[in-house]
């Protein structure tokens, strides 16, 4: 299965970051690296807490519209001559 459109650019957006960050010559300090790995980690805490609140919404929406549908067809079949 090919990759998708969304997958190439974010795979082009690595390779950039990690081509800028060889030609700088990086080299990062411990400390520096271990509170980067948790403030890594909080933001990964945070997104998921995102994604999830989002699929609850979703989901409860989608729920909202098969109701909304359902009473639309209920509406219309009684409104329909006889």
């Amino acid at each position: 299965m090919g990759r998708s459109k969304y997958d190439e650019e974010a795979a082009a957006v690595a390779r950039a970051v990690s081509v800028g960050e060889d030609e700088a010559g990086a080299d990062y300090e411990e400390p520096k690296v271990r509170r980067a790995i948790v403030h890594t980690r909080q933001d990964v805490v945070i997104v998921v807490s995102y994604l999830s609140s989002l699929n609850k919404q979703v989901r409860i929406v989608k729920w909202l519209i098969i109701l909304v549908v359902l009473m639309l067809i209920v509406i219309a079949s009684k409104m329909r001559p006889q």
